[in-house]
């Protein structure tokens, strides 16, 4: 979890947030989450959903694959919401952010298995069919 300003700078994180992207609170304060970390495999389109968000001062829920201080990348979802005063004035955003890269990669080796079981099922069908045709 952090806390941001109006333009989107850290103003304060939690200990998990250091746990899981290795920054201290000293080092990132006054900047914007994604000019630290974002990566080269950083999806465009959660990006651009999320500088939206911010723009707009609305809500908004993404996955993003972010980059640790190590450069090792990671897989998380993003609740960003924006806080506002008793006055309705706008006060900055607070980021709840969940790890999901362990999740992220089982749905991916799901998804390949259920690739390659449809692939063999295919692969059998085609060897039956054959099979079963009459003789010319």
């Amino acid at each position: 979890m952090f806390i941001t300003d109006t333009a989107g700078a850290v103003q304060w994180v939690n200990p998990a947030f250091k746990t899981i992207c290795d920054y201290e609170l000293d080092e990132i304060i006054g900047m914007k989450p994604g000019h630290f970390l974002s990566e080269p495999l950083t999806e465009m389109h959660a990006r651009e959903t999320l500088n939206e968000a911010i723009r707009d001062k609305k809500s908004c829920l993404v996955r993003i694959t972010n980059d640790k201080k190590s450069s090792q990348p990671y897989i998380v979802e993003i609740h960003l919401e924006p806080i506002f005063n008793k006055k309705n004035e706008h006060q900055g955003f607070l980021s709840l952010e969940r790890d999901v890269t362990e999740d992220e990669q089982r749905q991916r080796q799901d998804g390949e298995m259920n690739a390659s079981m449809y692939h063999q099922l295919l692969q059998r069908f085609e060897v039956v069919k054959a099979g079963s045709k009459p003789n010319s």
